[in-house]
């Protein structure tokens, strides 16, 4: 399914550059691509085994993406594994030259947590496949308990820091970001107001990550969080709340704002997180 969704995005990347050279399309006009990025971390003192799983977890969910749309083509090294595992991509005659049409002008990440893996206990899958990875918990993680997601800002500093190294043309932003917190109605003050320390915190923490990627030489174009106001969800409905605004549910959806809409506006106006 990643090889064939691949295909599909350098054919319409290919489609636009066709439409740009026509001139239908505006002549500021910038394609890329967004897609959620998780940096890959493994134990303290990894073993050549846990070295693998990273290599082989990062190459999968996010070398493939970046190789594709830098350089046109898919990494090496992880179809070369992947073939040794017996996954066999239905490469066809002529492909190369598709994929090479799949380099866009921008990337846009979605990040909300790491993926922290070690060596897989057994290389084979309940189905035959190949297991390249098993989880990894790392003891130190701070937790979203309402999600189930592990909190770590650095994250974005790292992909930057990938880029600068492996991608260093790439104008990238952050497309996705934001914390979902269940009851949030519970945190709610006297004047009706819900105070969201916490989700300042989360946003304070992540900007300062980026602003370093940035003083790093990240070419990080802009930061957009997930979501303004409290949104539904395909899978949880309105069981997590993300937003600057609340969605108040049981007084006819009024919308109010929290403590953390006051802090973001004195960021976006001010440009100084503090």
């Amino acid at each position: 399914v990643q090889y064939h969704i691949s295909l599909a995005h350098a054919l319409a990347v290919a489609n636009y550059r066709r439409a740009y050279d026509e001139g239908a399309v505006r002549a500021d006009a910038k394609i890329g691509m967004i897609n959620c990025f998780t940096p890959v971390y493994t134990k303290e003192n990894p073993s050549e085994a846990d070295l693998e799983a990273v290599r082989m977890t990062s190459g999968i969910n996010n070398r493939w993406w970046l190789d594709l749309i830098t350089k046109g083509e898919l990494p090496a090294d992880v179809l070369d594994s992947l073939a040794e595992g017996g996954v066999k991509l239905p490469f066809r005659a002529g492909d190369q030259e598709i994929l090479k049409q799949g380099v866009v002008d921008w990337l846009g990440c979605n990040y909300y947590h790491p993926t922290r893996v070690q060596a897989p206990a057994s290389k084979i899958d309940q189905y035959g496949l190949p297991h390249f990875a098993d989880e990894y918990v790392w003891p130190d993680a701070v937790m979203n308990e309402s999600r189930g997601w592990e909190i770590y800002p650095q994250g974005l500093y790292d992909f930057g820091m990938d880029c600068v190294k492996n991608y260093p043309d790439l104008e990238w932003f952050v497309s996705e970001n934001g914390i979902g917190i269940m009851d949030e109605y519970k945190n709610r003050d006297a004047e009706g107001t819900i105070q969201d320390d916490y989700r300042v915190d989360f946003v304070r923490q992540h900007l300062e990550w980026v602003a370093k990627a940035i003083a790093e030489g990240a070419k990080c174009r802009g930061y957009h969080y997930w979501a303004v106001i409290d949104n539904w969800s395909w899978a949880n409905a309105f069981k997590n709340r993300y937003g600057f605004v609340e969605v108040d549910l049981m007084d006819g959806y009024k919308r109010r704002l929290k403590k953390s809409a006051a802090w973001l506006k004195q960021v976006a106006t001010t440009h100084v997180v503090d």
